[in-house]
């Protein structure tokens, strides 16, 4: 399966895909092995990330790969179950169910949400080795991790991966210490204008940060805001997301469907910016392309 159909809601968010007209390419997949070109790479993906310079870093079942200039290495992972090699060399470890979720920080340190060996772990952008942050002592069964978020001052904000329990976690940079960020464990919509602590949401499918720092939840029926200084949450829009990201001038990106929008936080505005379409070629408008189930 071509890369272009998933990769669709961050390249138009980073303006790689796009161009006055929004044209549709092809950038990584289709391939049948793990080459060291981009379109040579054999990918069943469940997340992506970027970081300030541009590169892109997905996530398989067992492995993260690193895409820089169409040329891919890789950067965690050795193809085993499990997690196991902590405090070594990322590329030498055993990491499991990336669907949790995956960000790189301002620093480019790489932080990977593990649902089934229920572990967020960073790999260090100069050393390679991967660490720990919070682990399977630090979980129930209700919040298993997924979904992944790094504020610009560092704090981790994961989301809860039972859909029963939704609530959203934060680790503090520097202190390791993990606190309820938002949500009771009772699924909901309920709250705003109070302490996102009080209030009920519903399921969360993902997190992004804006440029000032405040969270947003993609909730299933709508997408919420956390301000990062108050901790007061808010609507922003009902819109049934499953997965959100910003560019860097605040404009919020949503996938839904077979659709990539994009919106207005200040105004509302929504457009639809790609999907919807029937073909699967490349090189045409993105408003006229197939895309099956875009996500960051």
């Amino acid at each position: 399966m071509s890369f272009r159909i998933q990769l669709a809601l961050w390249f138009f968010a980073n303006g790689i895909a796009a161009s006055a007209q929004n044209i549709v390419t092809t950038y990584a997949g289709g391939g049948s092995g793990n080459g060291f070109t981009a379109q040579a790479l054999s990918l069943a993906y469940y997340a992506l990330a970027t970081d300030t310079a541009g590169n892109i870093y997905v996530a398989d079942d067992h492995h993260v790969y690193k895409i820089s200039s169409g040329l891919v290495t890789l950067v965690a992972g050795d193809g085993g179950h499990g997690y196991r090699g902590d405090g070594g060399l990322a590329t030498r470890a055993s990491i499991s169910t990336l669907q949790g979720g995956l960000a790189v920080d301002a620093g480019g340190n790489i932080y990977i949400a593990q649902q089934n060996a229920a572990t967020v772990c960073r790999v260090d952008a100069i050393t390679g080795r991967i660490t720990a942050l919070v682990t399977s002592s630090s979980f129930s069964f209700s919040n298993l991790p997924y979904g992944i978020a790094i504020a610009p001052n560092g704090d981790v904000y994961y989301a809860s991966g039972d859909i029963t329990q939704p609530q959203v976690f934060k680790l503090t940079e520097g202190t390791g210490v993990v606190s309820v960020f938002a949500g009771t464990g009772v699924s909901g919509n309920s709250g705003d204008g109070g302490p996102a602590t009080s209030a009920h949401i519903s399921s969360v499918r993902s997190l992004a940060v804006d440029p000032t720092g405040d969270i947003y939840l993609a909730t299933g029926p709508s997408i919420r805001k956390v301000a990062h200084d108050s901790g007061v949450i808010t609507t922003v829009a009902q819109q049934n997301a499953t997965s959100i990201t910003f560019d860097t001038s605040g404009q919020l990106y949503f996938a839904s469907g077979t659709r990539v929008s994009k919106m207005n936080v200040q105004t509302g505005a929504v457009s639809v910016v790609a999907g919807g379409g029937s073909s699967s070629a490349d090189g045409i408008p993105a408003t006229t392309a197939a895309l099956e189930a875009p996500q960051k």
